[in-house]
């Protein structure tokens, strides 16, 4: 998520139209922004009730009959229709916008996606389409397909996709500008920082070939996969033997020094998690830590 942007330096634009997205005119490192703070927890769950019978006994029968657990993982994305899923034209969005990486790279990290545009439609398929990158995507409370109303700072404290209605009366502020990436569907243009890695690259590299989106979605869930594990032996091998580190944009907790810095990024580097990876992978870490406590 985004750093305290009173210096303009820190963001960059980046765009399809009136830019070059040649390599060599990209910044050699991404600006890592340092967050908002801390974001309102997670709504844990939703109310369950059994229907009412009648009769006292009906009643006590029902109120007693186990709840059976609903358990959902990535497959369920693949082996179910994906027109109302998570990564529906997703294959199109790697295809259609060169600056897909870095929109990917801004919703992995965490940092808030506003969708900008004059059609509902249009902007809402974008939203959900996007929506397979937000971690924890499960829980809709931080995605949402259609807003109309002005968007203010107190809405990203628990939005990270939102898809906003263009409107003369419908300005983004200034001071939301400076934390959140903003991708214009009309105009086709991108303001984020930029991405500078691997795992992010193997997701939307052209060369790949795929026939639909289940095929290329099953892709994604693979770099899913590698990214999680990378993330597992973080928290396992170094994070739970570090008691004095802490992530950089917690600003409730005193930052790291550069030697604790030094020997994350040296240790992540070991397993293959450099650049804008290494912020991704800490994201992944407090999504396991959240929903465990």
């Amino acid at each position: 998520s985004g750093r305290h942007s009173h210096s303009h330096h820190d963001r960059r634009s980046v765009t399809s139209k009136g830019l070059s997205l040649d390599a060599s005119q990209l910044p050699s490192h991404a600006h890592m922004h340092r967050g908002l703070p801390s974001s309102l927890k997670q709504e844990k769950g939703s109310a369950l009730s059994a229907p009412f019978s009648s009769g006292y006994s009906s009643a006590k029968a029902a109120l007693l009959q186990p709840i059976p657990p609903q358990i959902c993982s990535a497959c369920d994305d693949l082996c179910q229709p994906l027109k109302s899923k998570p990564g529906h034209g997703l294959l199109n969005f790697r295809d259609r916008y060169v600056f897909a990486g870095h929109l990917v790279y801004a919703l992995l990290r965490g940092r808030p996606v506003v969708v900008l545009g004059k059609s509902e439609s249009a902007v809402s398929a974008m939203v959900q389409t996007l929506s397979v990158f937000v971690p924890g995507h499960s829980s809709n409370h931080q995605i949402l397909g259609w807003f109309s109303k002005p968007l203010n700072i107190t809405h990203l404290a628990r939005l990270k996709l939102v898809g906003l209605k263009r409107g003369p009366g419908n300005v983004i502020p200034r001071s939301v500008r400076s934390y959140v990436s903003i991708f214009d569907y009309d105009a086709s243009t991108l303001t984020t920082p930029p991405y500078k890695g691997n795992h992010v690259n193997s997701i939307v590299r052209r060369q790949n070939k795929w026939k639909d989106d289940r095929s290329y979605l099953a892709h994604v869930h693979s770099v899913f996969l590698e990214m999680a594990s990378k993330a597992f032996l973080f928290f396992h091998n170094f994070c739970l033997n570090s008691p004095n580190l802490t992530r950089s944009d917690d600003k409730s907790q005193p930052k790291e020094g550069l030697q604790s810095r030094a020997t994350k990024v040296g240790f992540l580097a070991r397993i293959g998690v450099v650049d804008c990876d290494v912020a991704i992978i800490e994201v992944i870490v407090v999504q396991v830590v959240k929903k465990e406590r």
